[in-house]
């Protein structure tokens, strides 16, 4: 089982902050090549918090129910 990436909790808390996922989004914030943030991407996926890659752009869904509970969310990530 690979280990947890140390930018995970950080990746986490800027989707939080942002509201969207993307793979350009990581790379560029955290200045990491296409591979490591692949990993990251995969390992927030395991954890529930986004689904996978839907298309070339990278996108993925954050996976929470409702558009209230999404805010809130985002709301904790600004503290």
């Amino acid at each position: 089982m690979p280990l947890k990436d140390v930018m995970l909790e950080e990746a986490i808390e800027l989707i939080k902050k942002s509201g969207i996922v993307s793979w350009p989004l990581i790379t560029k914030h955290f200045k990491v090549g296409y591979a490591r943030t692949v990993r990251l991407l995969n390992q927030i996926e395991k954890e529930g918090i986004v689904g996978p890659s839907m298309d070339d752009s990278g996108s993925r869904d954050i996976l929470i129910e409702h558009k209230h509970e999404k805010e809130v969310w985002k709301n904790e990530g600004n503290r």
